[in-house]
């Protein structure tokens, strides 16, 4: 390939920048240089390697000899600076090596110390972990292992931090709270007891006013020593109330049924059987009242009272299981009721138990029934009347089959008499609730 124009050559340089002051690059012919003689006065036309200078060399050290040692030098000179050039280089690349295990464990930590405190603290709470967890050894290697330079926090400290944390929340909470967007919000209280101790927990429920999602919050979960007679958990309630500032916008608070929450609400809350005298209220005759009445009747009740409620309100699922066990109850003032009743659940627990004990009889039900019979749970106020409907729902439409797995569990069969207790009790129970 040669080229004519003038700028074009002008383009083409050597490799060699050294050579490029001795020789003029005219063309390139596959893998060789076509070049002119600087120094030569004819224009003979020389050719060498793309890979190798030799040639180039060779020209000047036999037709320029008094330009060789200023060739050497320049060379040497090249030659300094190519490899300045490479050691650069070279540090750069090695910069950008990917670095090992154990070099990547040795480097400066990207968790500081509080970061790394923060996450064991955030670890304890949400994991309900003891807060000992960080003072066992294994516990420890994990935190020496993943973060060397960094040391694993005392069970002292933890404490203090998790106090911290909860006064942190509790002020944040206090003040979103208190703002003048949150105007009404709706608290629950329960009490319970385990391992011998009894505790009572207080949360509150609002919406937010932009998004309209229900927000949720706990307000206090708090020890009870001795009995909790209706006057402590007023005291607990108020107190929790009146220190998070939120008396004046509670609607209402939540309960169950318990005698000392309804009785603490009857004494201590002005409103309580507002909602259930309302149709008794109707029925009455209008009575004019004096104002001063009310009055002096507001200020007798602060006087007497040391402390104030907001409106109470019942648990609706705990007044449905009320109504699905203890009430139903009364009913057993029959004796014939009570005689059935008896007989037939004899037989159906029965047959729960064994389902429940013996896989043997578990898997002759579901071989029959091509189902597993439900069986009541203490904890579901509903489970004892979903539990006769399945048994009374397979004796209508499979009676044979469940005849036959009474027969194999060596269980009393079920008669007409209690095919139409079972009916009636889902009719009853399912009215009531």
């Amino acid at each position: 390939m040669e080229l004519d124009g003038e700028s074009e050559i002008r383009e083409l340089r050597l490799p060699w920048p050294v050579y490029n002051n001795l020789f003029k690059l005219i063309s390139v012919n596959d893998n060789n240089f076509e070049v002119k003689c600087k120094l030569c006065v004819n224009s003979k036309m020389y050719s060498t390697s793309t890979k190798s200078n030799s040639n180039l060399k060779k020209h000047i050290t036999s037709k320029h000899a008094s330009r060789v040692k200023e060739l050497e030098a320049d060379l040497k000179i090249e030659k300094s600076t190519n490899k300045r050039k490479n050691n650069e280089f070279d540090c750069d690349q090695s910069a950008k090596v990917q670095q090992t295990i154990s070099d990547a464990f040795s480097r400066a930590q990207p968790v500081s110390q509080e970061n790394l405190n923060s996450m064991i603290t955030e670890f304890v709470i949400m994991g309900n972990h003891a807060f000992n967890i960080v003072e066992e050894e294994k516990f420890k290697i994990i935190i020496q292992k993943g973060f060397p330079n960094r040391q694993c926090l005392s069970r002292k400290t933890l404490m203090s931090k998790i106090s911290t944390t909860a006064d942190n929340l509790k002020a944040n909470l206090k003040a979103q709270l208190s703002t003048t967007e949150v105007k009404y919000v709706c608290a629950t209280a329960d009490c319970w007891s385990v391992f011998k101790r009894s505790y009572i927990g207080i949360t509150v429920h609002w919406y937010d006013p932009e998004s309209f999602q229900r927000l949720s919050a706990a307000l206090a979960c708090r020890r009870i020593k001795g009995r909790h007679t209706f006057d402590v958990l007023a005291k607990i309630m108020h107190d929790v109330i009146y220190e998070y500032g939120i008396f004046n916008k509670i609607i209402k608070i939540v309960t169950d049924n318990g005698s000392n929450f309804i009785k603490a609400f009857r004494v201590y809350s002005e409103s309580e059987n507002v909602d259930e005298n309302m149709e008794m209220e109707e029925e009455q005759e209008v009575e004019l009242i004096a104002i001063s009445d009310i009055l002096n009747e507001q200020t007798s009740f602060d006087a007497d009272s040391p402390y104030s409620l907001p409106p109470h309100h019942r648990c609706a699922s705990h007044t449905l299981n009320l109504v699905a066990t203890k009430d139903s109850e009364k009913a057993l003032s029959d004796p014939l009721y009570k005689k059935q009743l008896r007989s037939t659940f004899a037989k159906m627990r029965a047959l729960w138990n064994k389902q429940e004990r013996t896989s043997l009889i578990a898997d002759t039900i579901h071989d029959e029934l091509n189902i597993y019979i439900i069986v009541p749970n203490a904890t579901r106020w509903n489970s004892t009347f979903q539990a006769v409907k399945c048994l009374k729902d397979q004796l209508i439409k499979s009676e044979s089959e469940v005849q036959r797995i009474c027969d194999k569990a060596g269980l009393p069969r079920f008669d007409k008499k209690d095919q139409a207790f079972m009916i009636d009790y889902c009719k009853v129970i399912f009215n009531s609730v």
